[in-house]
């Protein structure tokens, strides 16, 4: 039996981590080397907290599932 896919993060959580993707140079999520995806992670985790939004419990793990990563490390 499949596992459940999580739930979504919504909107703003993609919209962050195009933006934060782009402003690092890169273009396409689900081939970045897993240093590269590290750094796109740091750099949604930093403008959520200035946003003040919460971080939800599994938040990495799921932003890897929506942009269509196999590992969310």
């Amino acid at each position: 039996m499949c596992p459940r896919p999580p739930t979504h993060l919504g909107l703003e959580w993609m919209e962050v981590v195009w933006t934060a993707t782009r402003n690092l140079g890169f273009t396409e999520l689900t081939t970045l080397p897993d240093e590269h995806w590290q750094r796109v992670l740091a750099s949604v985790e930093a403008r959520m907290r200035l946003k003040r939004v919460d971080l939800p419990a599994g938040w990495r793990e799921r932003l890897a599932w929506q942009v269509g990563r196999s590992s969310p490390v």
